[in-house]
Protein backbone atom coordinates (compact mmCIF):
# COMPACT_ATOMS: atom_id res chain seq x y z
CA UNK A 1 0.00 0.00 0.00
CA UNK A 2 2.71 2.31 0.62
CA UNK A 3 4.05 2.18 -2.64
CA UNK A 4 0.63 2.91 -4.09
CA UNK A 5 0.33 6.38 -1.48
CA UNK A 6 3.88 7.05 -2.68
CA UNK A 7 2.65 6.54 -6.73
CA UNK A 8 -0.10 8.75 -6.22
CA UNK A 9 1.95 11.87 -4.60
CA UNK A 10 4.41 11.65 -7.10
CA UNK A 11 1.92 11.64 -10.25
CA UNK A 12 0.01 14.25 -8.21
CA UNK A 13 3.06 16.44 -7.67
CA UNK A 14 3.89 16.16 -11.54
CA UNK A 15 0.44 17.07 -12.60
CA UNK A 16 1.13 19.89 -10.08
CA UNK A 17 4.33 21.20 -12.19
CA UNK A 18 2.76 20.75 -15.59
CA UNK A 19 0.33 23.16 -14.42
CA UNK A 20 2.33 25.61 -13.27
CA UNK A 21 4.82 25.20 -16.32
CA UNK A 22 1.43 25.52 -18.75
CA UNK A 23 0.36 28.95 -16.44
CA UNK A 24 4.06 30.11 -16.64
CA UNK A 25 4.04 29.61 -20.63
CA UNK A 26 0.61 31.54 -20.83
CA UNK A 27 1.14 34.65 -22.79
CA UNK A 28 -0.48 37.84 -21.47
CA UNK A 29 -1.66 40.02 -24.27
CA UNK A 30 -2.89 43.69 -23.75
CA UNK A 31 -6.61 44.00 -25.02
CA UNK A 32 -6.82 45.26 -28.73
CA UNK A 33 -7.30 49.12 -28.55
CA UNK A 34 -10.73 50.52 -29.86
CA UNK A 35 -11.29 52.83 -32.43
CA UNK A 36 -12.29 56.58 -30.96
CA UNK A 37 -13.42 59.54 -32.31
CA UNK A 38 -11.04 61.35 -32.58
CA UNK A 39 -9.56 58.95 -35.32
CA UNK A 40 -12.89 59.06 -37.32
CA UNK A 41 -12.77 62.36 -39.92
CA UNK A 42 -14.53 64.86 -37.97
CA UNK A 43 -16.81 66.10 -41.17
CA UNK A 44 -18.13 62.49 -41.89
CA UNK A 45 -19.80 62.44 -38.22
CA UNK A 46 -24.00 62.84 -38.18
CA UNK A 47 -25.96 63.46 -35.16
CA UNK A 48 -29.57 62.74 -34.32
CA UNK A 49 -31.65 66.25 -33.49
CA UNK A 50 -31.43 65.47 -30.43
CA UNK A 51 -27.50 64.64 -30.03
CA UNK A 52 -27.76 68.30 -31.80
CA UNK A 53 -29.91 70.06 -29.81
CA UNK A 54 -27.60 68.67 -26.32
CA UNK A 55 -24.59 70.11 -28.24
CA UNK A 56 -26.04 73.93 -28.55
CA UNK A 57 -28.31 73.37 -25.26
CA UNK A 58 -31.29 74.00 -27.61
CA UNK A 59 -34.83 71.70 -27.75
CA UNK A 60 -35.30 69.71 -30.19
CA UNK A 61 -38.21 71.93 -32.10
CA UNK A 62 -35.62 74.66 -32.72
CA UNK A 63 -33.16 72.11 -34.23
CA UNK A 64 -36.01 71.93 -36.96
CA UNK A 65 -36.55 75.35 -36.99
CA UNK A 66 -33.09 76.04 -37.80
CA UNK A 67 -32.73 73.12 -40.23
CA UNK A 68 -35.66 74.80 -41.94
CA UNK A 69 -34.18 78.12 -41.99
CA UNK A 70 -30.96 76.83 -44.18
CA UNK A 71 -29.01 77.35 -40.78
CA UNK A 72 -27.92 73.63 -40.60
CA UNK A 73 -26.73 71.55 -42.66
CA UNK A 74 -28.95 67.86 -43.28
CA UNK A 75 -28.63 65.02 -44.47
CA UNK A 76 -31.51 62.38 -45.67
CA UNK A 77 -31.01 58.80 -44.56
CA UNK A 78 -34.11 57.18 -45.94
CA UNK A 79 -36.99 58.96 -43.80
CA UNK A 80 -34.58 60.02 -41.25
CA UNK A 81 -32.45 63.39 -40.82
CA UNK A 82 -29.45 64.02 -39.62
CA UNK A 83 -26.79 66.86 -39.07
CA UNK A 84 -23.14 66.94 -40.03
CA UNK A 85 -21.29 67.67 -36.87
CA UNK A 86 -19.32 70.93 -38.38
CA UNK A 87 -22.43 72.31 -38.90
CA UNK A 88 -23.38 72.20 -35.33
CA UNK A 89 -20.46 73.16 -34.21
CA UNK A 90 -20.08 75.95 -36.21
CA UNK A 91 -23.04 77.30 -34.91
CA UNK A 92 -22.12 76.62 -31.55
CA UNK A 93 -19.02 78.48 -31.83
CA UNK A 94 -21.28 81.57 -33.32
CA UNK A 95 -20.20 81.00 -37.49
CA UNK A 96 -23.77 81.07 -38.06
Amino acid sequence: MASADRRRAIGHTSIAAEFTAALAAIEVRAPKQQDTRADVDKDSLLLSDKEAARRLGVSRPTILRRSKAGCLETVWIGRVTRFRAVSVDRIATGGA
